[in-house]
């Protein structure tokens, strides 16, 4: 069982299950090849499993891009991360993002990413925006906030 952190009943999620919700992906990809949050939003529904899940799934199929919305893009490492609850930090930055939209600030794309070569490190995020792009270790859920603050106001 790979643990996501906030996962489904059990923890955690099954590579099974992700496998399967990476071939739910792929079937709705846009032209084969691109995932919005939307699509995984659709397919979480569908599937009756958390959001999360989803996003950890993409991991399993390589072969799909992520089609951006916003120029502010937040990579969260789902590889060895999720061992350090990266999981939980995912599912707080896409509260934080809808927040955002609700709220009719600027939001940012949240993209889960492999292996981001910082492992001892970890939780990992990579910030892209038009002040450059940075690399936040050690991420705690206290300072996802702050981080979003400085990088999106």
């Amino acid at each position: 069982m790979i643990q996501i952190g906030g996962g489904n009943r059990g923890g955690g999620f099954q590579p099974s299950m992700l496998l399967h919700l990476a071939e739910c992906v792929r079937e709705d990809a846009l032209e084969g090849q691109w995932i919005t949050h939307q699509i995984l939003e659709n397919v979480a529904e569908f599937e009756d499993v958390p959001l999360v899940a989803c996003y950890a799934a993409v991991l399993f199929a390589p072969d799909l891009e992520f089609q951006t919305e916003s120029e502010i893009q937040f990579d969260i490492c789902m590889a060895g991360c999720v061992q350090k609850k990266a999981g939980g930090l995912l599912t707080q930055l896409l509260a934080i993002a809808h927040a955002r939209t609700m709220g009719g600030k600027e939001s940012f794309d949240v993209v889960p990413r492999g292996c981001l070569d910082a492992c001892d490190y970890g939780p990992i995020l990579r910030t892209r925006s038009s002040a450059g792009t940075f690399i936040h270790t050690n991420i705690q859920a206290e300072g996802i906030t702050a981080i979003v603050t400085a990088v999106c106001d």
